[in-house]
């Protein structure tokens, strides 16, 4: 493997996509999910005045799923989209927030729920027993 060039600037080639590059790239990206999960936490919680963050997968209790099962269910499908972008090269469905950069970055913020729900629930066995 050759080592890839500094001084490529030109973004239509592929040593462009250096380890410096995605560096930057991820510091932007966990930036904007951080950002956008907050505003989606609130919208999926009730708003400001619930201070769960997990209530709307709490929820899922009502209908006799666990929360984290609630969440893996919700995971599955954003799984499945990919897949059939994978398998099909294109999705039907691409206007607004719908595009296929859409649904990984659903599956990070789902990934940060779904730690936060762990730890929630290590905490209250470790403090229960």
């Amino acid at each position: 493997m050759q080592p890839c060039p500094t001084n490529v600037t030109n973004p239509d080639d592929y040593a462009y996509y250096d380890k410096e590059w995605y560096d930057e790239f991820r510091e932007s990206v966990v930036k904007r999910l951080l950002e956008v999960t907050a505003k989606k936490n609130n919208d999926y919680t009730t708003g400001t005045t619930n201070t769960n963050p997990f209530a709307n997968f709490d929820r899922s209790e009502d209908f006799g799923v666990q929360p984290l099962v609630g969440l893996c269910i919700r995971m599955q499908d954003k799984f499945q989209r990919a897949m059939t972008f994978a398998k099909d090269g294109k999705l039907e469905v691409t206007e607004g927030n719908d595009q296929v950069e859409d649904i990984f970055f659903d599956i990070m913020g789902y990934c940060l729920l779904a730690q936060g729900m762990l730890e929630r629930d290590k905490q209250v066995r470790k403090h229960t027993f």
